[in-house]
């Protein structure tokens, strides 16, 4: 609960830990470092919250979340996708080709929240509404637990 306090309190100068801690070994730890990075972080961490997403669409966690690491990593990276060119497609890729792994429950958010990522065809969707993610994951980081 540390580090969403800490994301809570320093916002983007929370990244570098944030960052850190996805490679603890702990999952609830890393779970954690997910949510704080897409409430808070800024797009230090892509790179890395990249690599968590195809780990855990490939293997996914023993604890079931909702909203699961996959739903919130893609919070996360979508924030940051439009810019440098080619991020949107590696996520919007990886998402398609994975998109029988996600929960019920995340497909419902994710089609809420970036309109035309479905596997429907072979058209890129605009990029996501960064405001709208962040505000999805700071209102769900600031509720109570």
């Amino acid at each position: 609960m540390a580090l969403l306090a800490l994301a809570k309190r320093c916002g983007v100068d929370a990244t570098p830990d944030l960052q850190e801690a996805l490679s603890a070994k702990n999952a609830s730890v890393r779970h954690l470092a997910v949510i704080g990075l897409a409430g808070a972080g800024d797009d230090r961490a892509w790179d890395d919250v990249f690599d968590r997403l195809r780990r855990v669409l490939q293997h996914p966690p023993r604890i079931p979340w909702s909203p699961s690491d996959a739903l919130w990593c893609v919070i996360y990276l979508g924030q940051y996708c439009a810019d440098p060119p080619g991020k949107m497609e590696l996520l919007v890729g990886v998402l398609r080709r994975s998109w029988n792994v996600l929960s019920p429950t995340d497909v419902s958010q994710l089609q809420k929240l970036w309109p035309g990522v479905e596997p429907t065809g072979d058209t890129m969707p605009q990029a996501p509404d960064a405001t709208a993610l962040r505000a999805y994951a700071r209102d769900l980081m600031f509720k109570p637990l």
